[in-house]
């Protein structure tokens, strides 16, 4: 039976431990981020001062973000404030799970990239001719780089509206765990959905002098990486990541796992959350 690590924030780690079980896999899993609220006097201005027709789209890049956007104006009072903005414009969501959540808080969706990426929404507002558009972009602090340079080639104004970060855990024990079995060879396939998955991970090795008996360990095990961002940081710490799936979703991450490692039909979890 293949054991996969799974790394994933803890608002989304049961989820994702089900959906691998039910594929068959044994899981190790840990929370190795922490999703932390930010300030953002750009967004409360966004939220509490709307005008008709003041942003033709709103990007949001995460179901998180939906979320935290939510809650954020919820803080402020002023969720139909938020409402009655994004009625206002044209909302596009990174993919389906995010359009879900949108759909969830009452959101209208117009549109979602074929390819639920960074790179898809670019392709997708170069379709659209967006010279001389406003577009807010809500998203994590850690979120792609080429996004808004992108869109700005465009011709598009962008403004970037981080409200929430990933963090280090502040309970690392389950962390530790995994880190440790990964270490003593327990791991058939490292599971990273993230950079910061990854440099989380590392960070954690290294402050238990465990890093180099963690990379030697993945070197000789399968890596998946849930998109190119996931991948270069991998690389640039010398691991090759040699599972990546065609489309940017958990459950095309784990489809490839197991068409590459034919796993079998019956999964279990080594350690719970």
């Amino acid at each position: 039976m293949t054991t996969i690590a799974l790394m994933r924030p803890i608002s989304s780690l049961a989820e994702s431990v089900n959906k691998a079980q039910e594929r068959g896999f044994t899981v190790i899993a840990a929370p190795m981020v922490e999703l932390r609220a930010i300030k953002s006097p750009e967004f409360e201005r966004l939220v509490s001062s709307p005008t008709p027709n003041a942003w033709d789209y709103v990007v949001f890049t995460s179901a998180n973000g939906v979320s935290h956007a939510f809650g954020y104006a919820e803080e402020m009072a002023d969720t139909a404030s938020l409402q009655r903005m994004l009625s206002q414009s044209h909302v596009v969501a990174i993919g389906p799970k995010t359009k879900q959540a949108l759909e969830r808080a009452g959101v209208k969706v117009s549109r979602v990239p074929e390819r639920y990426s960074s790179a898809g929404l670019i392709t997708l507002f170069s379709k659209l001719r967006p010279t001389g558009k406003s577009i807010a972009i809500i998203r994590s602090a850690h979120g792609s780089s080429v996004l808004v340079p992108g869109l700005a080639r465009l011709g598009a104004k962008v403004v970037e509206l981080p409200i929430y970060e990933m963090t280090m855990p502040t309970d690392r024990s389950k962390a530790e765990q995994l880190v440790k079995r990964a270490s003593e060879g327990g791991v058939d396939v490292f599971c990273f959905t993230s950079s910061m998955t990854v440099k989380n991970f590392l960070a954690i090795a290294e402050s238990m002098g465990l890093k180099e008996k963690v990379l030697s360990q993945m070197k000789r095990s399968r890596v998946a990486a849930l998109g190119s961002p996931t991948a270069l940081t991998l690389k640039s710490n010398g691991i090759v990541a040699n599972i990546i799936p065609g489309e940017e979703t958990f459950e095309s991450l784990l489809e490839e796992i197991a068409r590459q490692t034919s796993s079998p039909n019956s999964g279990s979890l080594e350690f719970p959350q």
